[in-house]
């Protein structure tokens, strides 16, 4: 009895840890954002145009060596806005590449994407098939 309660408050204290840590991040964003720096200084409506620009970049690039210097330049910029580095490289280099993996892992499977069986798999009773597209 003893020993579940304990489970429990570890829980309920790591839960309570990751909302003051969302909230620390929210805020550090804001004092990012509240720093005097180049990107800071532009209006709103650039700032748009110009994320939307290079993201059909990105999108449309076959290279990787012209994605690198595209990802160069975001860091000259994140540098040139007194954005700390390592607070971008963990944002761009962690979480950027887990929510692809989300996006990613169920365009695999034929609920997702039909197409011709590349392998079948059971997993808890449940028949999984990945497909090729079509």
């Amino acid at each position: 009895m003893i020993r579940a309660f304990h489970v429990k408050s570890n829980f309920i204290e790591r839960s309570l840890m990751g909302a003051v840590g969302f909230i620390k991040d929210a805020t550090l964003c804001e004092e990012h954002a509240s720093h005097k720096g180049f990107l800071q200084s532009l209006d709103a409506r650039i700032k748009t145009i110009t994320f939307f620009a290079f993201l059909l970049t990105a999108v449309f690039l076959k290279s990787a060596l012209l994605i690198s210097w595209l990802y160069a330049f975001c860091l000259i910029l994140a540098v040139m806005s007194r954005i700390p580095l390592g607070f971008f490289l963990l944002r761009t280099w962690v979480f950027i590449p887990l929510f692809s993996f989300c996006i990613a892992i169920p365009a695999l499977f034929s609920f997702v994407t039909p197409g011709d069986p590349v392998w079948i798999f059971y997993l808890l009773g449940i028949k999984f098939i990945i497909t090729r597209p079509v």
